[in-house]
């Protein structure tokens, strides 16, 4: 029960208190590094799987699609692809004013 009365530790348990502490802050270290890994992991695949000036889809993530699509058992039909070639790309020029 909480009272307003100070209370003095003896050094036995300021010793386990001081050690409680430190393995929690331990934990606590272990479980951020944990966290930011697989935030820097997420960001590494989605870079791999997504244009770096655009942010659209790349091969990568089409063929990912694909063999997971084609992988996947269906009842009624086999998934159909559907293939474009972009045959000329026209430049585009900034020209800053």
């Amino acid at each position: 029960m909480y009272d307003h009365h100070l209370r003095s530790f003896t050094p036995e348990e300021q010793a386990f208190l001081q050690d409680l502490a430190a393995i929690i802050i331990d934990d606590l270290e272990l479980r951020l590094m944990i966290l930011h890994w697989k935030q820097a992991q997420e960001y590494s695949e989605f870079q791999s799987r997504h244009d770096a000036l655009t942010g659209l889809p790349n091969r990568m993530l089409l063929l990912d699609r694909a063999e997971q699509a084609y992988s996947r058992p269906s009842i009624t039909a086999r998934p159909s692809v559907c293939w474009s070639w972009i045959c000329k790309v026209v430049p585009v020029l900034r020209t800053s004013s």
